[in-house]
């Protein structure tokens, strides 16, 4: 499962040649049948905005690939033999879909899917904390993060808020304007501001965690967030030491989270990769991953 993305024409489905990309898909040379979802907003949904960080949405447009992968497997694909043994990877917000996405297999799916390793790299799993985080900096690198939380739960009314109540008002009109599957981050976060006071309303700053006016805010962070539970499956957190966009120390209370709701501590492990920022972590937590799984495999 993939990072963020804004760009239409960087979607897995629009641009298989990407480097990222092209590294997952070469997995499929050591007997892995690779699949990379496209979200929903991306390749053929584009005409609907990208829910972004919405936890049932992203995990129903994975798993329908996966029965349709089941259906290739049986129409098209008759003369390869296929294990029923998934492995999931991902980074950033694929990191945080993946995990959502093993919850979702592990509970719903399990007569259908056996998953047999997951490794989640540097996900916004607390979707809570990590907008608390934000509003909590002085100043924040990527304020195109929230604002993409934002604009998909206001579109799309998971929370009844406008965004003009949580961001000023040149802001509203910049988010409304480059979310627009044209402009990437970097254009995005061009168009906004890295001032925390500067782009959001002070009241919003000031009144996210109690004021009655941010409930539906509230809650639909905390819904689309990911609560621990007690999983039988390998499961491995990989976070840069050095990312200022996802703070490392959400993939560590992740980990403790999992341990502290019943996962075996011998199964659920936690990795830094030192030195390393946001960006500069994927590839490592993705090689970090494929070795994870090379151990589980027979």
């Amino acid at each position: 499962q993939n990072g963020t993305n804004t760009v239409y024409s960087a979607a897995p489905s629009v641009n298989p040649l990407n480097t990222l990309y092209q590294m997952v898909e070469f997995v499929a040379s050591t007997g892995y049948v690779v699949m990379i979802p496209d979200y929903i907003g991306f390749g053929a949904s584009k005409d609907i905005f990208h829910p972004y960080l919405h936890k049932e949405s992203t995990v129903r447009s994975i798993v329908d690939m996966m029965y349709a992968l089941k259906e290739f497997d049986a129409d098209v694909a008759k003369d390869a033999t296929f294990l029923n043994e998934y492995y999931l990877l991902g980074y950033s917000q694929g990191g945080w879909a993946t995990l959502a996405l093993l919850h979702a297999m592990e509970n719903d799916y399990a007569s259908d899917f056996t998953v047999k390793g997951c490794c989640c790299g540097a996900g916004p799993y607390d979707i809570s904390y990590f907008n608390s985080y934000v509003l909590g900096q002085t100043t924040y690198p990527m304020p195109s993060f929230l604002a993409y939380i934002a604009k998909a739960y206001s579109d799309h009314g998971f929370f009844t808020n406008p965004l003009s109540d949580l961001f000023q008002p040149a802001y509203v009109t910049a988010i409304n304007t480059y979310f627009d599957g044209m402009h990437s981050t970097t254009q995005i976060n061009a168009a906004l501001t890295t001032d925390i006071a500067s782009l959001f309303k002070a009241d919003y700053i000031s009144g996210y965690a109690s004021d009655a006016k941010f409930q539906s805010v509230r809650d639909a962070l905390a819904e689309n967030s990911i609560e621990a539970w007690n999983t039988s499956v390998p499961l491995l957190f990989t976070h840069g030491t050095a990312d200022i966009y996802v703070p490392p120390v959400i993939s560590e209370n992740m980990h403790n989270a999992m341990i502290a709701a019943g996962t075996n501590s011998s199964i659920c492990t936690y990795i830094t990769i030192p030195d390393k920022d946001h960006t500069e972590a994927v590839v490592p937590s993705c090689l970090a991953g494929l070795n994870f799984f090379k151990t589980l495999k027979k």
